[in-house]
């Protein structure tokens, strides 16, 4: 019955119950046995999960207590489930191969990255705001991000249901979208590998796109918010990109990499991820202390918490408009847009000097792609 017991009544027993803030981790387990049967993929498929995918956990304080949900390992699940799905041959892969290396034993290394998650509470009227979205990314076996691909799950909420509940219905309505779209979003990328399966190393005309990489802020974006982003260690750098080709050379956020001077390698965060980092600087500064034993006082508190976030969200989406995201090149037409990267706890933004920048230029009818390297400020390099 528990988790058929509405999350605001739940919220408000737990609140009565101890006066103190406690941690309440959530562990969602979607099902995906009813979904219906596709066509497998005659191909073998290295399977990667990114240490920052698996290991994702989102945190959410409602009133005192804070709400944790490990939705890095569910998903992780969720996706083992699912690739032998489309594929006749899967297997774990340790690191993404890199350009001038190859996965070997397996034609394609396919990988998902968290795009977006939040959760409702009983408290919380539903809206697209509560749900989950995953980003497909297929490489060839040399590394080359040939196709990439957005899934939404967003399920209607039930009246009657619980936190872990919700995020399983909207877990399996991405896992649904992502079989119904498999064949429509790789297939392309698929043919293009058959006809190239040596994986030509650079486009003929990469050459001529032109990159640069600077730190920048958000624009639009109140200046609080922007001391929030650097106190929990969020780097903006603003990308540009300037093609001479013709041909429609793509380029995207999503497989850019910063590379540290000692080594670390992060991934762009998302706009979710982001919100989160928000919200957490925000409880620094005691919200929490306004907590009262009646319920009242609790939602009082719960509005509250949430008029900051929803301020802080309507904040950083007025500058997100400007984020670089997925571009495809047109000739003589600059790309301009900001990419987020995170440094881990301890570290400031400080950290990202003297970083370089990791950007696939990719040719996906050609089936094949160039990384470029660039350091902040300055010109890229030419491509290896």
């Amino acid at each position: 019955m528990a988790r058929f017991i509405n999350s605001a009544v739940a919220l408000l027993v737990i609140t009565l119950v101890s006066a103190c803030g406690l941690t309440l981790k959530v562990k969602p387990t979607p099902h995906v046995d009813a979904l219906p049967a596709t066509t497998k993929t005659p191909i073998h498929a290295g399977v990667y999960y990114s240490p920052e995918f698996s290991k994702y956990e989102y945190a959410r304080a409602i009133g005192p207590h804070t709400w944790v949900i490990p939705i890095g390992a569910a998903s992780e699940r969720l996706f083992d489930n699912l690739y032998p799905r489309v594929f006749e041959k899967t297997s774990r892969v340790s690191m993404l191969p890199t350009d001038g290396s190859t996965a070997q034993g397996v034609d394609v290394v396919i990988a998902p990255t968290l795009e977006h998650f939040d959760f409702r509470s009983g408290l919380d009227a539903d809206s697209d705001r509560y749900s989950v979205s995953y980003r497909t990314t297929l490489y060839t076996n040399r590394g080359v991000p040939l196709a990439s691909w957005i899934v939404f799950g967003n399920a209607p909420s039930r009246t009657m249901g619980s936190i872990d509940g919700w995020i399983e219905d909207d877990m399996t309505d991405a896992a649904a979208k992502f079989l119904d779209g498999f064949e429509r979003n790789a297939g392309p990328a698929l043919a293009a590998i058959a006809k190239n399966p040596e994986g030509q190393a650079v486009p003929s005309d990469v050459s001529k796109v032109a990159l640069t990489a600077k730190r920048a802020q958000l624009p639009g974006v109140d200046p609080k918010v922007v001391a929030a982003l650097q106190e929990g260690g969020v780097v903006t750098l603003q990308v540009t990109a300037l093609s001479q080709t013709e041909g429609g050379l793509v380029v995207r956020a999503s497989d850019m990499r910063l590379r540290l001077t000692d080594g670390q390698v992060l991934e762009p965060s998302s706009v979710s991820s982001v919100l989160g980092i928000l919200e957490h600087t925000s409880q620094a500064g005691g919200v929490v202390a306004a907590l009262t034993n009646a319920p009242f006082g609790v939602l009082t508190m719960y509005l509250e918490e949430r008029s900051k976030q929803n301020e802080r969200e309507l904040q950083f989406r007025a500058g997100g408009q400007s984020l670089f995201e997925d571009r495809t090149l047109s000739k003589g037409k600059q790309e301009a847009g900001i990419v987020l990267f995170h440094m881990t706890k301890g570290k400031g933004t400080t950290a990202a000097d003297g970083a370089t920048l990791s950007i696939w230029v990719v040719d996906p009818p050609a089936g094949n792609g160039a990384l470029i390297t660039l350091a902040a400020g300055l010109p890229g390099e030419a491509p290896r």
